[in-house]
């Protein structure tokens, strides 16, 4: 049970860190868009980010939430 533990917290924080730094990403690219820097470049960047952001949530996001379940029933 420790290790499962252990692997839930792991993989929250790892989330977590992996949204925060998407995220200040997209913030920085939305800067650079309303000064006037706005290229396809940056929209295709802005897009990979917002995908892997996506693919996090759905795919981290179930793994913690299927630990958490099989936590719950042990």
């Amino acid at each position: 049970m420790q290790e499962i533990k252990e692997a839930e917290q792991a993989l929250t924080y790892g989330f977590l860190l992996l949204k925060h730094d998407i995220e200040k990403q997209l913030e920085a690219i939305d800067r650079l868009k309303l000064s006037g820097e706005a290229s396809s470049e940056l929209d295709e960047r802005r897009q990979k980010l917002l995908a892997d952001l996506n693919w996090i949530q759905q795919n981290i996001g179930k793994e913690i939430k299927d630990i958490e379940i099989r936590e719950e029933n042990h």
